[in-house]
């Protein structure tokens, strides 16, 4: 009868008692959800900042092709300047030089009337012509005694 005893009462202690207490079957249990619900909030924030990603990654590339666009409008300004000092350089020695030749001109009409004694030259008896140096040009007056 011991022999029938012992296995009965293996079989009856599995059977009626558990792994695990039902208190902390229970704690577990809700932990379980509880993790199963941020498991879930994590996976929108994933796939929220995954939109985000290929959206900056969008924004990014207009950027860089915004940025190039930029680049060589900045390059061929600086070529435009550079095209437009030295057209001005080269206006300014054409100025230069224009200014020199009429200086030139100038102080050779200012020496030939040096030569002149008076500022008067009779013509025949009755006309008279005067000349007068005014801003680097000779003019000419008629006048009668």
């Amino acid at each position: 009868m011991k022999k029938q005893f012992i296995p009965f009462v293996f079989l009856a202690t599995t059977v009626f008692s558990s792994c695990v207490s039902n208190k902390v079957f229970a704690d577990l249990e809700s932990r379980y959800a509880d993790l199963k619900g941020v498991h879930t909030d994590l996976n929108k924030k994933y796939d929220s900042l995954q939109l985000f990603t290929k959206a900056l990654e969008k924004e990014l590339e207009i950027n860089v092709k915004n940025l190039t666009k930029t680049q060589d409008s900045l390059v061929q300004t600086r070529k435009d300047y550079t095209n437009l000092q030295n057209a001005y350089s080269a206006l300014e020695e054409n100025s230069d030089a224009a200014l020199q030749k009429s200086i030139a001109k100038n102080n050779e009409l200012l020496a030939r009337s040096t030569l002149i004694s008076s500022n008067s030259i009779r013509v025949g008896s009755i006309i008279m012509l005067r000349f007068k140096w005014q801003r680097g040009d000779l003019y000419f007056q008629q006048w009668e005694e």
